[in-house]
């Protein structure tokens, strides 16, 4: 319902809320690595790679080789950084609404939970792949 929600809000600039969110974590810390983005966004490379592929065919962002040959790295297009600029507006407008809704336990006491959960399921993850090795 939350993705519907924000999709719905964005759909003005022609992207999704998921792509959204790479835009900008890219614009932020371009250029950068795609397991550097991984990390940020906390999502697996499987789901990224689509990700990053379907946003360079719409010509949103450029992909290029790093120092090392296996190493890409993500800089936004020109086009990009229009659409993140048109997007911006939009998703500020629905994170507004969201958020004054959002009384208790309060946005603050939400994101510190989120964070939680998303640190509890990376140690899952990691000592899963400790074992399994």
């Amino acid at each position: 319902m939350v993705t519907q929600l924000y999709d719905e809000a964005l759909q003005p600039s022609g992207i999704r809320s998921t792509q959204f969110a790479v835009l900008v974590a890219i614009a932020k810390m371009e250029p950068i690595t795609v397991s550097g983005l991984e990390v940020v966004l906390a999502i697996d490379s499987t789901t990224l790679s689509r990700s990053l592929r379907k946003l360079e065919q719409m010509g949103l962002l450029k992909m290029a080789r790093g120092r090392d040959q296996r190493e890409r790295l993500g800089r936004l297009s020109a086009k990009g950084r229009r659409v993140l600029e048109k997007s911006v507006p939009y998703w500020r407008k629905v994170q507004g609404q969201v958020v004054s809704r959002l009384k208790t336990p309060g946005w603050g006491e939400i994101q510190k939970q989120l964070e939680y959960v998303k640190n509890v399921s990376e140690g899952v993850l990691k000592s899963r792949d400790v074992k399994m090795a």
